[in-house]
C-alpha cells in the first residue's frame, strides 16, 4: 500500500496523495487551485520537523496563512483542499478516520465585508 499523508516523506509519496485528492474534483479550475494549495501545504509541512498530520498541524498552518496576510477566501480555499486531501486519504485507508474527521471538521476563516452594487429595495 502506498504511503499516506501521515507517513509520506518524499515528494513522490505526496504527489500520489495530492493526485488522489485532485482527481476527486471535476472542475479544471478547482483541480488547478487544489494542486497549488496542496503543493504549498506539503512544502510547508516538509520544510521542518512537524508532528504527524492532524488537526493541530492544520491549525498551525492556518495560523501561518492568517499571519502572512492572505485574504480569508484564499485561506478557505486552501483549507478546502486540505479537507479533501484527508477525506480521500481516509477513504483509501491511508489515514485514520478519526484523524481525518478532526481535520475535516475545522472551520474556515470568517469572511466579512460589505455587499456592494445595486440591490433591490423592499
Amino acid at each position: 500500500m502506498p504511503a499516506g499523508p501521515a507517513e509520506a516523506s518524499s515528494p513522490a509519496d505526496w504527489r500520489g496523495v495530492i493526485r488522489l485528492a485532485v482527481d476527486a474534483v471535476s472542475s479544471l479550475h478547482t483541480k488547478r487551485a487544489y494542486t497549488q494549495a496542496l503543493t504549498d501545504f506539503v512544502g510547508w509541512y516538509g520544510a521542518e520537523p512537524r508532528p504527524p498530520l492532524g488537526r493541530a498541524t492544520v491549525q498551525q498552518y492556518r495560523a501561518g496563512l492568517e499571519a502572512s496576510g492572505l485574504a480569508a477566501s484564499s485561506i478557505n480555499l486552501r483549507l478546502c483542499a486540505i479537507r479533501k486531501l484527508v477525506a480521500e486519504a481516509a477513504e483509501n485507508g491511508w489515514l485514520d478516520r478519526s484523524v481525518a474527521q478532526g481535520i475535516t471538521s475545522l472551520k474556515g476563516v470568517r469572511q466579512s465585508g460589505a455587499k456592494v452594487g445595486n440591490w433591490l429595495s423592499r
